[in-house]
């Protein structure tokens, strides 16, 4: 889940124990199947995405996945975090805010 092991600490670890403790379904077969690319047309709002490049379940798909959500929306913005991992959000926590804004258009305001 986090790419440098430096950044697993107490709290990652205990987010991690309540994730599985209050994990409401079992996800089953569900990342190897072709739910989310079926529902992926359905949705009108502007799609982004924000990956760590080092993310044991995407990185090393990320163009496809890019590939897959640009045949979608042509003007997709997805970035790619260098150096961290599934957990990008809690790994490298200042650059996906700085990138969420520049997606929102906020940083620019």
């Amino acid at each position: 889940m986090i790419a440098d092991p430096e950044k697993v600490d107490e709290l990652a670890v205990f987010v991690q124990m309540e994730n599985v403790r209050r994990a409401c379904f079992k996800s089953g077969n569900i990342p190897e199947s072709d739910v989310l690319l079926q529902a992926l047309p359905l949705i009108q709002a502007r799609i982004a995405g924000i990956w760590g490049r080092r993310d044991a379940f995407v990185g090393p798909y990320l163009e496809d996945r890019r590939k897959v959500l640009m045949s979608l929306q042509r003007h997709l913005d997805s970035r790619a975090i260098d150096g961290a991992g599934h957990w990008v959000t809690y790994e490298a926590a200042d650059e996906v805010n700085t990138v969420l804004l520049e997606m929102s258009g906020a940083a620019s305001r």
